[in-house]
């Protein structure tokens, strides 16, 4: 569990980059257009090489996809660590990433607004989500000791994202409402929802874990 944990960490400076190269390519974007914008003149705003920017992003249309918002790697840690109720514990998660985005000033309004309005960026984009996912994937097979292709490890994180999904979007929509309190709210009805559908059949670590083959 602790590589999951670490790998996070890196991640989590990973991301602080990449936010603040977007920056620069979204300040130099919204005076030019995106067309017009180079990786030079990016990295010039930046203040970086270019060696430094493709070690980022593989060509310059990626600088302008919407990266996973992170995961605070203390709340990774005590996921991994709970055996607590895993869906309890999944919101908490969720939660605690919504803290993390209010408190830090994440702002994705501007690069969302940049993908519906371009669709050569449409695949990039559908990638950086699934690539979230795959990380939310691999935390909660490593919780539950499953193998990450587990399709319940899959679908439960499917079914988390997808309900998470319209709370962002009314959050961008309007900023001043609570991120944190939203998705609790959200996750916490969908959590509801399949208890009183799934009954007895609601999985949870133990049964998980026992009915692996």
């Amino acid at each position: 569990m602790d590589h999951i944990v670490q790998m996070t960490l890196r991640e989590r400076r990973r991301i602080e980059t990449t936010r603040m190269i977007q920056a620069a390519a979204l300040d130099l974007a919204a005076d030019r257009g995106i067309g017009v914008v180079t990786v030079e003149a990016i990295c010039e705003r930046a203040g970086i090489s270019q060696r430094t920017f493709f070690n980022y992003f593989p060509f310059k249309d990626a600088v302008f996809v919407i990266p996973g918002p992170p995961l605070p790697p203390q709340a990774v840690k005590a996921f991994l660590a709970s055996t607590a109720d895993i869906l309890t514990d999944l919101v908490d998660l969720f939660v605690a990433q919504a803290e993390e985005m209010q408190n830090s000033g994440w702002d994705d309004r501007i690069l969302f607004e940049f993908a519906k309005a371009n669709p050569r960026l449409l695949t990039l984009q559908m990638a950086a989500f699934a690539n979230f996912e795959r990380q939310l994937r691999d935390i909660l097979a490593a919780r539950l000791k499953l193998q990450a292709v587990d399709l319940r490890c899959q679908m439960l994180v499917s079914a988390m994202v997808g309900a998470n999904r319209p709370v962002m979007d009314a959050w961008r929509e309007n900023p001043a409402l609570g991120l944190p309190s939203l998705v609790r709210k959200s996750l916490l009805d969908l959590v509801r929802y399949m208890r009183a559908t799934g009954g007895q059949d609601t999985p949870d670590d133990n049964r998980l874990t026992h009915s692996t083959t």
